[in-house]
């Protein structure tokens, strides 16, 4: 978004919460910087008024976040995805990129970083 990436006073992302003309003024502002046809909800909130608005302005896809792999069955507009920070050692990395990331396995391996 150009100025909806942000939080609200209860800390729950304001994109789905303000009225449809800020959204759609905000994504236009986006879409002149950023041409892209690919979206990323802010902090993961967002709901069919949102996709809708989405798809009407020609985006082809949506990132939540969601973890796990893009299946083809999977709404385009709700696609999951990987976070990595620098907390996912090497290892989990690789299991993810090679398609053998198990859950189980990634919170274990996060638990013992904290």
């Amino acid at each position: 978004t150009h100025n909806l990436h942000r939080l609200g006073e209860d800390k729950r992302g304001i994109l789905t919460r303000v009225s449809y003309d800020v959204v759609i003024d905000d994504l236009f502002r986006s879409k002149s910087v950023i041409d892209s046809p690919y979206f990323a909800y802010p902090y993961g909130h967002y709901d069919d008024n949102i996709i809708s608005i989405l798809e009407n302005m020609g985006y082809n896809m949506a990132f939540t976040i969601k973890r796990g792999y893009a299946k083809p069955m999977d709404n385009i507009f709700e696609v999951g995805r990987f976070g990595i920070s620098p907390n996912v050692s090497f290892e989990s990395f690789q299991d993810i990129v090679n398609g053998r990331w198990d859950e189980g396995t990634y919170l274990m391996s996060h638990s013992q970083l904290n």
